[in-house]
C-alpha cells in the first residue's frame, strides 16, 4: 500500500504543475527563487513590514534581511519609505507589479484548490479542513 507521503507528493507535484502552467504572469516575469518568493510573500502578507519585522517573520538575522531588502529595493521588487510613525524606521512595501503578482498568484492558487475539491462531498470539504487546521496547529 502507498503511504501518505508519497500521495502528498504527488498531489503536491500535480497542483504546482497546474499552478505554474496557468500562471501567465509568472511566464512573463523574470522567475523568482522559490526562496526570494518566500521573502516577497512574507512581505505581501505583513502589516506595515520593517526590515526588523521582516527578519523575526523570516527568522533569520537583521544583517541577512537587510542583505535581502537590498537586493528587492535594487531589482525594483521592493519600496523602501520612511515610517511616518517613526522617522528612525523604514517601512517596506512590494512594488506596484509584485503586488499584483502575488494578488493574481492567491487569486489562482484558491481557484485551483476549489477546482481539486470538486469532486468532495460538503462533509468530506469540512474534514479536510478540520485535518488541514489541525496539521497547520502543530507545524
Amino acid at each position: 500500500m502507498e503511504n501518505s507521503v508519497s500521495i502528498f507528493n504527488r498531489i503536491y507535484d500535480k497542483f504546482m504543475k497546474k499552478y505554474y502552467e496557468a500562471n501567465h504572469f509568472l511566464a512573463t516575469q523574470q522567475v523568482l527563487s522559490t526562496k526570494d518568493e518566500y521573502y516577497l510573500d512574507l512581505i505581501y502578507t505583513m502589516t506595515e513590514p520593517t526590515a526588523s519585522k521582516f527578519a523575526k517573520k523570516a527568522q533569520i538575522s537583521k544583517p541577512a534581511a537587510t542583505q535581502i531588502m537590498t537586493k528587492f529595493i535594487e531589482q525594483g521588487y521592493v519600496i523602501k519609505t520612511p515610517s511616518s510613525h517613526d522617522k528612525r524606521v523604514s517601512n517596506l512595501t512590494l512594488s506596484n507589479e509584485m503586488k499584483a503578482y502575488f494578488a493574481e498568484s492567491y487569486q489562482l492558487m484558491e481557484r485551483l484548490y476549489n477546482q481539486s475539491l470538486a469532486f468532495l462531498t460538503d462533509e468530506e470539504k469540512q474534514q479536510l479542513e478540520q485535518i488541514l487546521r489541525k496539521i497547520d496547529g502543530n507545524l
